[in-house]
């Protein structure tokens, strides 16, 4: 394909565009109450998902560890580890469709001593085979979405946060009231443009590595994920430490380029900024995202905000790479070449 046969905006791009429209009409929709789910008598909880879906839930596992024995498992491994499963689980399953391969096959399973105690589900389709088979469905309402995961991931991240902080007992409106600032400060960020430095950094490198802490490493690792899925660029998601384990010894290789999530805890964030440091002293190329400027790094800025805004922004702007980087390479970005939107094969 060339240059000329790439569409000016892509089904990708008008769901990146329609993020802020999806994002009010899940607020405005009759949000969960699980205040009854609370007190019902489950005993432990299981996450799981698929891809970006299980991502979402990635700050619920970590929100509800200190409340409840809580695992964070791909649905792929549930189904080969289903006796984590039985009467006393809550068992939470993240998927956009809802009628993924593995989590059709993970619900064809819950029978006998694997039915768990309730089914809760995060889902865009109430008429799936999730939608149909949970007890419980909170609907993201983001309309369709055609190609690689956005609106969905969003709508997700957000649907999570206020439904693990009603299982852990607590007030939501502060919480409310964040996700309600969110849709004009998605819209800014898609308004303001990438820094070409960063772009051409980005479009420099072979290899991308992506690197966050608590809060910044899942949104790394999804990332990552959409990155190889909409730009066909080879990137890997890491969270805090983990880079260092292996990865590291490709600093200074003209090839890579390290992406670094900024927002975060204090202790997290000064063990990121010298990763920063010693990446650049061994002559990496840094691009930082988020609200702070580190010396020697290449800033793609963020607002300030809570764990959700920044679990949001630092999102967007990835999105805003893939789009750059597939349209450097001549590609339609977000077009699938070898799958499709729903993965169906196990």
């Amino acid at each position: 394909m060339g240059v000329r046969d790439i569409p000016m905006t892509s089904p990708y791009e008008l769901d990146i565009a329609d993020q802020p429209r999806a994002l009010s009409a899940l607020l405005a929709s009759e949000l969960p109450d699980l205040s009854a789910l609370r007190s019902s008598g489950f005993e432990k909880i299981v996450l799981t998902g698929m891809g970006s879906s299980h991502y979402a839930a990635y700050s619920t596992w970590r929100a509800l560890l200190g409340a409840y024995p809580t695992w964070w498992v791909p649905a792929s491994e549930l189904l080969d580890t289903l006796d984590l499963i039985d009467q006393k689980t809550l068992l939470w399953v993240t998927s956009l469709s809802g009628a993924s391969g593995e989590i059709v096959a993970l619900l064809d399973r819950l029978e006998g001593k694997h039915r768990p105690h309730t089914v809760l589900a995060v889902t865009n389709d109430l008429q799936s085979p999730l939608g149909k088979q949970a007890d419980i469905v909170l609907h993201i309402c983001c309309g369709d979405e055609h190609t690689v995961t956005t609106k969905s991931y969003v709508n997700s991240c957000v649907i999570h946060a206020l439904a693990a902080q009603q299982l852990l007992g607590q007030p939501t409106d502060g919480l409310l009231a964040e996700a309600a600032s969110l849709p004009p400060i998605i819209q800014s960020i898609l308004d303001d443009p990438l820094p070409m430095a960063a772009v051409e950094a980005l479009t420099a490198a072979h290899t991308l590595a992506m690197v966050g802490g608590v809060v910044g490493g899942i949104t790394a690792q999804t990332g990552a994920l959409i990155t190889k899925e909409s730009a066909k660029v080879a990137a890997e998601g890491y969270v805090g430490g983990a880079f260092r384990h292996g990865p590291y010894e490709m600093a200074g290789r003209p090839e890579l380029t390290v992406v670094i999530l900024t927002a975060d805890a204090a202790e997290t964030s000064s063990s990121l900024r010298q990763l920063s440091d010693d990446l650049i002293g061994a002559g990496t190329r840094v691009v930082t995202i988020g609200p702070d400027q580190w010396p020697g790094t290449i800033n793609v800025p963020t607002p300030n905000g809570g764990e959700l805004t920044q679990l949001v922004t630092g999102y967007l702007r990835i999105e805003q790479f893939t789009v750059a980087l597939a349209r450097n390479n001549g590609l339609v970005p977000g077009k699938f070449f070898h799958g499709q939107k729903v993965t169906s094969a196990l």
